[in-house]
Formats: structure tokens, sequence, C-alpha cells
């Protein structure tokens, strides 16, 4: 098999992909499913560091955060055959995936240290068919779910939903590693595992979600996040001069300082030439937490940013 490169969403980063089978995929309709008349794999090698990997065939993509487990993972993403798929009743499955985790030695993985994160997408057509055209049904029925053999049904994930009104995301935290998952749709109202996202920017560095009491915001199209959360997150200390509003962040040998409501900004006591301050996008004090442009200061300190408008997530990356 040929190796190549896959470059994840996040281009700090990338996932080798150990080989690729590229085929036309063409859907049959099952009782109360749908499935890809052909299977096809992608490879990858993970585990140990931070991983996106895109399973665009599936509709899916895995993410992993650092140290997922204690050693390196061929993880396999293979579209199921048909007959690994049974109806039932009470789910329609939009499509599934056959996540394969295994040691050099082959062998299963079935606990994780830390979850990895499946997210599937899907769209207006996908709604339509799971709810056999009620589309006043909530979107909520959608969800991960994870076969159980042992009780031959999906064992739904709790989930998050992000819809903007024609495409969205369903994603779904999971430790048990090797499995087959899938996106579905529940026809039965409980239980309420499904939660659809506010419209808040969630922060991930290196894949995990970073908590805040204060919300990041978007100022004339720039995040806007906390001072304290962002330094602490990209390993800098955060230091303030009350008598010039000065701000100063420093890591190793860089130190970067700000001054509130000017777009001004000095890098080793250098000038930063610098985009990502404006006249009106500039640290401020706002709901008494200090907010600096996440671009400039990731930028300065040697992470990356990237955004992702579906479920306005900014990623961020300081692992190389």
């Amino acid at each position: 098999m040929m190796r190549k490169e896959v470059t994840p969403p996040m281009t700090w980063r990338t996932v080798t992909k150990a080989g690729a089978t590229v085929l036309a995929i063409a859907c049959v309709a099952v009782g109360s499913l749908v499935t890809p008349a052909t299977a096809q794999a992608d490879v990858y090698t993970v585990g140990t560091g931070i991983a996106a990997c895109n399973f665009a065939a599936g509709g899916v993509q895995v993410e992993f955060p650092d140290r997922t487990y204690d050693k390196p993972l061929r993880l396999e993403l293979r579209t199921p055959e048909a007959s690994r798929l049974k109806p039932l009743d009470t789910f329609y499955v939009v499509r599934a995936t056959d996540v394969s985790l295994t040691t050099r030695g082959t062998t299963p993985v079935t606990s994780l240290a830390q979850p990895m994160r499946i997210a599937y997408t899907f769209n207006t057509i996908d709604h339509k068919r799971a709810s056999r055209m009620n589309t006043d049904l909530p979107i909520t029925r959608f969800r991960v779910g994870y076969w159980n053999e042992a009780q031959g049904t999906w064992q739904q994930l709790p989930s998050k939903i992000f819809w903007n009104g024609n495409e969205g995301i369903v994603e779904a935290e999971s430790t048990l590693g090797t499995g087959l998952y899938s996106l579905i749709w529940t026809y039965e109202a409980e239980p309420l595992l499904s939660n659809l996202a506010d419209d808040e920017i969630r922060l991930m560095v290196n894949y995990q979600q970073v908590k805040s009491a204060v919300a990041p915001y978007l100022k004339d199209g720039r995040t806007m996040v906390p001072l304290r959360i962002i330094g602490q997150e990209l390993g800098a200390q955060v230091s303030w001069d009350t008598k010039e509003s000065r701000i100063e962040l420093v890591k190793g040998k860089d130190t970067l300082k700000l001054w509130v409501g000017q777009p001004k900004v000095l890098k080793n006591d250098e000038p930063l030439a610098t985009n990502a301050l404006s006249d009106t996008v500039v640290p401020e004090i706002t709901q008494g937490s200090t907010f600096v442009p996440l671009r400039l200061v990731a930028d300065a300190l040697g992470a990356t940013v990237n955004w992702e408008g579906k479920t306005r997530t900014v990623y961020i990356g300081t692992k190389q």
C-alpha cells in the first residue's frame, strides 16, 4: 500500500495514513437503515499524541487528545459490510463506521485512558429520511451509537448536536475504543441523550475542550478569549501592570506585551507586525475579565489556531 500524509482540519498536525482503498460509494436501503454497497478503509497511527482522522467516505472524523493510550495504536476506519448492520424497529442508521484500534501485536484495544471524540456530519436530507419526512420531530433524536453485541442493539452515547438549519454535526466521546459506531436516529422519545449546542464559541486545545467561567466571543471577525485561560493553556506566565494597563505574557525566551485599549504589541521589546489587532479589536476588559485577540497571542507564542464554523469551535494547537 502507498503511504501518504493526511492533513486534518488543523494545519499544525498531520496524521500518518498508511493507505486507503478509494472506491465509489453507492448506498442501498435495507429496512430501517442505509448502508454502503462496498467496504473501504483508512489506516492511521494514533494513541500517544494528538490526532484528527477524517474518514471522508464515512462522513466521520475521529479526534484523539494527547495520551489517549500509553503506546502507539493502529487505527483503521472502515465502512462496514451491510450484513453487519442489523435492522431494528427503534433505530434508523444513517451511516456506520467500523473502528479498529489495535496495538502493534494486533491486540484489540477496548478501553482508552482518554476519550476519543467521534463526529458525524448530517444534513436536511438525512433528517427527512430518518424522521420519515416528519421533520417536526426534534433534531435531537440524532445521536452517536455503539453496537452492543451482547444485547444486540445500539448503545446510545450522550451526544451534542450542532445544527444551522441545513447541515450539522453530531458528536460524542467514547473510551470504548474498538467497535462498530454509527450515526443513528431513534424513533423513541426517551431517553433524552442528545443536546442541541448553544451559540457560544468552544475552545479546544490539543483536542481537549477548555472550560471557562466567561465565554469567548467574536469581535469584528476575531475571536476574543479570557487572558488567564489562554495564558494558562499556552503555558505562559501572565502578569498585569496596573499603572500602564499592560499585559505581559512570558513563555520560555519570549515575552509578549500588550496594552488594554491600544493596538500596540511588543514581542521581546520589538514591535510585532500583525493584522490581528485594529483600532476596534484590542485587549479589553469585559464583565470584569481581560480579553485578548486569540490569534495574536497564539501566533506570537508559537501555537496555531483554526476555526470550525459548523460547531463554532476554535482549535488551538500547541503540540508539534
